[in-house]
């Protein structure tokens, strides 16, 4: 999630802890949480979430450290700070596990949608 830093500039991503059922697909169920935005609780205490809830996963692989998420749907939030905090947040939800060293974003296959500035 992301929180407002009190001074000029985007929101500082910021890891918070969540419980989860066991599963094997660990990075799909933390990008669906992500996905899910801030509870009640993270809410108040400021944290936002700047991923599109419509946000849905079309395939997520990891294979030799490169964690690769290509999206069915993502709509491009408006405003620079916006869209690369999703980026982010989607980013570093995925590299928080050991076997993920990089990762490629995508929608329908695209890759140029994440690399585009946003002005």
């Amino acid at each position: 999630l992301a929180k407002e830093s009190g001074g000029p500039g985007c929101p500082l991503t910021s890891s918070v802890r969540r419980s989860a059922l066991a599963t094997t697909a660990v990075a799909r169920e933390a990008l669906g949480h992500l996905f899910a935005g801030p509870t009640r609780e993270e809410w108040e205490q400021g944290y936002r979430n700047f991923v599109p809830q419509e946000t849905e996963i079309n395939r997520l692989t990891v294979e030799a450290g490169v964690a690769t998420a290509d999206f069915s749907s993502y709509q491009i939030p408006a405003g620079a700070c916006a869209a690369d905090t999703a980026r982010v947040q989607i980013e570093k939800t995925l590299l928080q596990f050991s076997t993920v060293k990089s990762v490629v974003l995508s929608v329908n296959g695209d890759t140029e949608v994440f690399s585009h500035p946003v002005r």
